[in-house]
């Protein structure tokens, strides 16, 4: 009785988790139509989660390629909340959905069979567990990956200000040596102005110096007198 409240308690703590997205169903694998525990991960795409998938279990065992199939199998793994000490075979693979991927996942107890919740209720809860640990895992990842996204948006943020600023200093530079261009230009401006007057005052003079001359010139006489 303490066994079943067990399973009931935790079955209820999974589904606060996953949602809807855990259930167990007969699907068919690369030996024959077996009862599989399939889990709907909401986080990643179905290459993100096999990876995900990959790296996760592989602590438990060395992952092989299922012959002829998409599957993976870890043989003889061990995992305590599932079978304690002894070994059995983990059969699972990956496969995209609409908006989600599955996850889908065969134990094989040898002569006890395919694990399922009605003949195995304590290694179903430990599987669910794992299950539950996994879709934490992927969570987490993703959430790792966007978080290093949005430093990456931010960094860009960073490095175009940096580039707004330095523009800017530049703006400033280029208005002050303009400035300096214009102060020289009006004070050009005033000398050359001053310049001019000056040189009007030489060509009056000037002026009057050919005058006199030409006066001259005109009033001179043959004999001199």
């Amino acid at each position: 009785m303490k066994k079943l409240l067990s399973l009931v308690l935790f079955s209820a703590v999974a589904q606060m988790v996953f949602g809807q997205n855990i259930s167990e169903n007969t699907m068919a694998m690369a030996y024959g139509s077996q009862n599989a525990i399939v889990a709907e991960i909401r986080d990643g795409d179905a290459k993100f989660v096999e990876k995900e998938w990959k790296d996760f279990i592989k602590t438990y065992g060395k992952l092989k390629k299922v012959k002829k199939s998409n599957e993976w199998v870890v043989e003889n793994i061990r995992v305590s909340d599932i079978k304690g000490t002894e070994g059995f075979n983990l059969y699972s693979k990956v496969s995209p959905l609409s908006t989600t991927s599955q996850l889908v996942v065969w134990v094989e107890f040898g002569a006890e069979g395919y694990l399922s919740s009605e003949e195995h209720p304590e290694a179903y809860a430990g599987l669910e567990e794992l299950l539950r640990e996994f879709d934490y895992t992927v969570r987490k990842d993703r959430a790792g990956l966007e978080v290093e996204e949005q430093e990456k948006v931010l960094a860009k943020n960073v490095s175009d200000l940096d580039k707004l600023k330095k523009e800017n200093d530049k703006l400033h530079d280029a208005i002050e040596k303009a400035k300096a261009t214009i102060a020289k230009a009006e004070q050009d401006i005033i000398n050359n102005e001053a310049n001019q007057e000056e040189a009007v005052r030489v060509i009056e003079a000037q002026e009057e110096t050919v005058e006199k001359v030409k006066e001259k010139y005109n009033n001179m006489k043959k004999d001199g007198k």
